[in-house]
């Protein structure tokens, strides 16, 4: 799902009207859940209509996304199309391995304790070659 954000406004004073939004910065997120892509873009909005002005504080975020894509144009499309493909390029995340508690069944370094007597060392992980908690080295 793509969302987009306006993260900040320019205003200045336009063919009478005071504070008219003239620049927009965004945000372009996409999310997989597992995977995110994030595009961030600038644009100088389109001359303001003065029947169709919305006061400053009366502007909606919807109202200022949508004028930031009228703005950008086909370019909107491919700030959309760049974080899909951000996320398509990503490698699938890789879930962190485990053994069954069965394999595990000494301490890490090979004894009931650590060889400081803590007695803290959980099941030996045999992916590290030293007591999580005393750090020798085994």
């Amino acid at each position: 799902m793509v969302t987009w954000k306006v993260t900040r406004v320019e205003t200045s004073s336009v063919g009478g009207l005071n504070d008219v939004i003239v620049r927009c910065t965004f945000d372009v997120l996409a999310s997989d859940g597992a995977k995110h892509g994030y595009a961030v873009g600038e644009v100088d909005l389109l001359p303001p209509d003065a029947a169709a002005f919305v006061a400053f504080d009366s502007v909606t975020h919807e109202q200022a996304v949508e004028w930031v894509k009228q703005a950008l144009g086909s370019a909107a499309g491919e700030y959309e199309a760049k974080v899909q493909a951000q996320i398509a390029n990503q490698p699938e995340p890789v879930s962190f391995v485990r053994l069954p508690g069965s394999v595990q069944t000494s301490m890490s370094c090979g004894t009931d304790t650590c060889y400081l007597g803590c007695q803290r060392c959980g099941p030996r992980d045999l992916r590290r070659y030293r007591c999580r908690w005393c750090v020798w080295w085994l």
